[in-house]
């Protein structure tokens, strides 16, 4: 995201041919997200885990990788989605979901230059939330569902931009950069002639 920021609004497009982008989070997190919403047991008995999701809710790049479509369920079944609706949140955060908001509309869905998404599939990876959404808007009973539809972090379908070159691998988020198969569309991507 970082990348698409430089090409599409930091003048990176006048100095770059073509983008290989992996495993970009370009629809969001459902990860980053439950990371917000629920304390990660970190320690044995939840130690930390409270004060770690704490500290994740005051970092802006927690707001920019939120998906940008409804992930979560209530128990009415009203589908919600976490980017455009703060209720969830602590006033404290509501400016970073701003921040985030607009992040993720100068970024755009697409990129500029020509692109190569390489992203994970097959791979358990949590899709889904429900919540129990109180009248004040705040949540309980969090729970999610995982599916083999990503790379145990991203998504398949948020793995890959509309319109770029689409590399698919059966790997996990953290193996991407060593997987065989994408060192040499990484080789092939570099050395190829323009």
């Amino acid at each position: 995201m970082v990348t698409r920021y430089y090409v599409e609004h930091l003048g990176g497009s006048e100095h770059i041919e073509r983008v290989i982008l992996m495993g970009g989070p370009h629809k969001g997190a459902v990860n980053g997200l439950v990371s917000m919403l629920v304390a990660p047991e970190v320690l044995p008995f939840g130690i930390l885990g409270e004060r770690l999701r704490q500290i994740v809710l005051t970092f802006p790049s927690s707001y920019q990788i939120l998906p940008d479509y409804a992930v979560g369920t209530d128990q009415h079944g009203e589908k919600i989605n976490f980017l455009d609706d703060g209720s969830w949140l602590a006033p404290e955060y509501l400016p970073l979901l701003k921040m985030g908001c607009e992040f993720r509309r100068e970024l755009g869905a697409t990129t500029s230059i020509p692109s190569v998404s390489i992203f994970g599939y097959g791979i358990k990876t949590i899709s889904e939330v429900s919540v129990k959404r109180e009248r004040n808007g705040k949540l309980q009973n969090v729970n999610y569902v995982a599916q083999d539809i990503g790379d145990g972090s991203i998504l398949e379908h948020s793995g890959f931009l509309p319109g770029s070159d689409i590399h698919p691998v059966h790997q996990h988020h953290g193996a991407l950069f060593v997987d065989n198969d994408v060192r040499m569309r990484l080789k092939l991507e570099l050395t190829r002639a323009f």
